[in-house]
């Protein structure tokens, strides 16, 4: 016992519980004098998950508020904000205690559904907020049967272990994600080509599941130049459009996504040989299958950093030479490879 790594805890009591869970989430909480205090609805929330869990940090931010709708009747509100989406749930009661109660078990299930539903299932109901030797509330407690009755927040985020199942109701099953990005390129080529590139992707998300299809759409350009034999300088410009179909694969809570993609390039390879006595200028068509991946981290619920990574396999290899001697200005490798950062915008709507 003495050189075991895992703490006890007693049934129900999480004891120091309280500290790392303050860190972990950011809870705001309001309510009228004689109702608990924030430290006291902390730690009756603490005593309903795993200690486990408390490794782990949550990018949601919870805001409770209790106020005395009259005489006889306490009103509360919680909101869970995350990705820019705002869930709430209501309760009334007789009592703060019941109030304060139920919302405390609203957010130990959004935090850890399964713990959450199993405490539930051995106590039959809701344990009081307030502990043995600290009232939560001056008001006098309600019997547990009432607290109970309490529904459950089916809707609330959750930051399940795999395989946890969630319930959603019928309107919150899907939604659509349109985001927008404007990126800075870089092509081997096997010259170094930097440019620019604008990009929309259209993505159906699924409540239910980490994975969501998605569309994307692209248009830029890229420059680099070679030095032939006795040319001069000869300038190349890829000007071409992208269509990939996606997959997102989303790693809630934390603020990244990972998306996959897999389509084509198409466009125009041009050339100009300026420094030449009779400078010429040709265009050429460019086509290539295109595969990569892209990263993004969520700065702020509609704005993101996105990384990418990836490689064009030209489908066709056109040769770009100069004459009067023959020479070579430039001919596309079998592979080249692609990197690119940028900020992007997205909206969702049902």
């Amino acid at each position: 016992m003495c050189t075991a790594t895992r703490a006890a805890w007693a049934d129900g009591q999480h004891g120091d519980a309280v500290e790392p869970l303050l860190t972990r989430i950011e809870l705001t909480y309001s309510a009228p004098p004689e109702c608990a205090s924030r430290a006291e609805v902390t730690r009756a929330i603490a005593r309903r998950i795993e200690p486990g869990w408390l490794t782990r940090a949550d990018s949601r931010r919870f805001a409770a508020v209790i106020v005395r709708a009259d005489s006889a009747t306490y009103s509360g509100r919680l909101d869970v904000e995350h990705a820019g989406r705002v869930h709430t749930r209501k309760i009334s009661g007789s009592t703060c205690g019941e109030v304060t109660a139920a919302l405390a078990v609203f957010v130990a299930i959004a935090l850890d559904p399964v713990t959450a539903d199993d405490a539930e299932d051995r106590h039959r109901s809701p344990p009081p907020v307030s502990s043995d030797d600290e009232p939560l509330s001056s008001a006098p407690g309600p019997p547990p049967e009432k607290v109970a009755a309490a529904p459950r927040p089916p809707s609330l985020p959750s930051s399940r272990p795999p395989g946890a199942r969630r319930t959603t109701t019928p309107g919150e099953r899907s939604r659509w994600t349109w985001s927008s990005t404007v990126s800075l390129t870089y092509l081997r080529v096997p010259e170094a080509a930097v440019g620019a590139r604008v990009s929309a992707q259209l993505a159906r998300n699924v409540t239910t599941s980490r994975l969501s299809p998605a569309l994307r759409a692209s248009w830029g350009f890229a420059d680099f130049a070679t030095l032939p034999d006795r040319a001069g300088r000869v300038a190349f410009r890829f000007e071409t459009a992208q269509l990939a179909a996606c997959m997102v694969v989303d790693f809630a809570p934390m603020p990244l996504t990972l998306t996959p993609c897999a389509g084509a390039d198409v466009g125009t390879l041009a050339s100009t040989a300026r420094d030449l006595p009779r400078g010429t200028h040709v265009e050429g068509r460019w086509v290539a299958a295109h595969a990569f991946t892209r990263a993004a981290w969520s700065l702020l619920p509609w704005l993101a950093l996105e990384l990418e990574v990836g490689a064009l396999v030209p489908l066709e290899r056109s040769l770009y030479a100069l004459s009067q001697p023959p020479r070579v200005a430039y001919r596309a490798p079998s592979v080249l490879f692609s990197s690119s950062v940028g900020l992007g915008v997205q909206a969702h709507f049902p």
